[in-house]
């Protein structure tokens, strides 16, 4: 046995409570720690705060300037 059973009902409630994106991450993780990384990992790329409008109803800001630059041209 183990020294990590007696983890094993917590580590079980944890793991219950993640969604499959987190789920993943931590099997990932897990095999990594033991040396049998399956999958070379993932990279995510984060978009925060880029291109972020100040306004927010961009549908409208978009339909602005496709009439603007449109304005004078024959369909």
């Amino acid at each position: 046995m183990s020294v990590a059973h007696e983890h094993y009902p917590e580590l079980h409630r944890l793991v219950d409570e993640m969604d499959a994106h987190q789920a993943e991450e931590l099997r990932r993780h897990a095999l990594r720690l033991v040396g049998k990384d399956e999958t070379p990992p993932r990279h995510r790329l984060s978009f925060t705060g880029t291109g972020v409008s100040a306004n927010p109803d961009l549908g409208a800001e978009a339909e602005q300037i496709v009439r603007r630059e449109l304005r004078g041209v024959d369909l």
